[in-house]
């Protein structure tokens, strides 16, 4: 593995601790790092800069609007 993908590896290991408190299930994993692939692309590809920072920041906005957060009455 290249050494940026080991950084997104730890990268979506600790933000889904930090904001969800337990670790992602392989599932869950796989879908956010290739979630921050996917936006990693698409902000090189408009020419955005800092595109892995876009893509890190979406993988964060995504996260928070995950189920978990939902609060049912």
């Amino acid at each position: 593995k290249i050494a940026s993908q080991v950084e997104d590896e730890d990268f979506v290991g600790v933000v889904f601790e930090l904001l969800l408190g337990r670790k992602p299930d392989s599932a869950e994993r796989r879908e956010c790092e290739t979630t921050l692939v996917s936006l990693q692309t698409a902000a090189t590809e408009a020419k955005k800069p800092n595109p892995n920072q876009r893509a890190r920041r979406g993988l964060v906005h995504a996260l928070l609007n995950h189920n978990d957060f939902v609060s049912i009455r």
